[in-house]
């Protein structure tokens, strides 16, 4: 008999727990909070599934677990009472949500908000709260069972027949794996649900639709003002097409060295060695960084630059409460290491945005962040 990680989610968080969740939420149907507090760890457990397909996602995974505290599960009425312990938990699974949905995070949130009805800022913070339980559950039994990294992989894969009873409607779409409803494992002609009956289409259809049409039309209207611009100032039609996204052959924006390269390698760095609190605090900062870095890889439209804005400005009021600046020894030089790597990277691609209207997005999130991190005095 397969492993069922939701109902061990589901056990280990008590109705005082559940009740705590809902008191941070505003919520006081603790039906309800259970509800959504079941669909949103369900959503990253199904990420974590489809991040667990590829090799290199697996062995994410599995270091993920690894380093994972899994007494957490024993002391959450604590951890989720309020103050200091709270937040570190959340900061916790801000790091674990960055490794598991990368740039597709704010993506994630939006759509669990709209199919939910809650706001986004507390879909997000029910999302922080529910990541380390999942993964402390995850470690358990993955450390009970001395699983390696296949043995984990395979503990993943069997929850496809579980996530169909907890995924909020298209979710399982949303994360890649194809519709779940009624535990069903989906296959290659799977098609996501939909609100009303569709005419049988190859699989995939829908999808390049929803690509090519709002290309299409782009690029209609972008002609017509060239044009347009062209018949009332010869000389004006090359200044505007200057100013307009060139549209490429696979759809993408090219944004004229909008994308330099953002790699962080903090390798030097033994957070192992370091261990202790510190030790955890800078994983969770290396988590957070490396988020950031991959929102910039992603900053292509202004989705992505809203979406890089959120991380940028969730970073700014988190980094203050992690106590960098009070650390000593190896531990505070690892700090000062990686915050002047990170602001050193993070100078350089702002310098490289040619783009005004996505830079204009940004900035003023980067600025903020950067002055939070110039004000520990690493």
């Amino acid at each position: 008999m397969s492993i069922n990680i939701m109902d061990l989610v589901k056990g280990a968080v008590t109705d005082q727990v559940m009740g705590q969740i809902g008191g941070m939420l505003g919520q006081n149907d603790r039906q309800k909070t259970s509800s959504v507090f079941e669909s949103a760890t369900a959503s990253i457990l199904g990420g974590l599934l489809k991040k667990s397909q590829s090799p290199q996602g697996a062995q994410d995974i599995f270091g993920a677990a690894q380093q994972a505290d899994d007494s957490i599960l024993d002391k959450l009425g604590d951890l989720l009472g309020g103050g200091d312990q709270t937040v570190g938990v959340q900061n916790q699974g801000s790091g674990i949500l960055d490794m598991v949905f990368g740039n597709q995070r704010n993506g994630i949130i939006g759509t669990l908000s709209r199919v939910l009805g809650f706001d986004k800022t507390m879909i997000g913070k029910l999302l922080t709260m529910a990541a380390p339980i999942l993964m402390g559950v995850i470690s358990r039994q993955m450390k009970s069972g001395s699983m390696d990294v296949a043995g984990l992989t395979s503990m993943l894969s069997d929850q496809k027949q579980h996530l169909g009873d907890y995924l909020p409607q298209g979710m399982g779409s949303e994360l890649g794996l194809g519709d779940l409803t009624g535990n069903s494992t989906p296959t290659p002609s799977s098609q996501p649900r939909t609100a009303a009956p569709q005419a049988s289409a190859p699989s995939g259809g829908g999808s390049l639709a929803k690509i090519l049409i709002p290309l299409l039309l782009l690029g209609a209207l972008a002609y017509a003002v060239f044009q347009f611009a062209g018949k009332q100032d010869g000389g004006a039609n090359e200044a505007l097409k200057e100013e307009v996204p060139e549209l490429n052959i696979d759809g993408d924006f090219d944004l004229d060295g909008a994308a330099p390269s953002m790699d962080l390698d903090f390798g030097g760095i033994d957070f192992d060695a370091i261990g202790g609190e510190a030790g955890e605090k800078l994983k969770v900062l290396q988590g957070q960084f490396t988020g950031i870095a991959d929102g910039f890889k992603g900053l292509t439209d202004e989705t992505g630059a809203n979406a890089l804005k959120d991380k940028l400005d969730g970073l700014s009021g988190s980094v203050g409460d992690m106590g960098l600046s009070d650390m000593s020894g190896v531990a505070k030089t690892s700090a000062s290491t990686m915050v002047g790597k990170f602001v050193e990277l993070v100078q350089g691609f702002v310098d490289n945005v040619e783009n005004p209207a996505l830079k204009g997005i940004i900035q003023p999130a980067v600025n903020a962040l950067l002055e939070k991190l110039n004000s520990l005095g690493l």
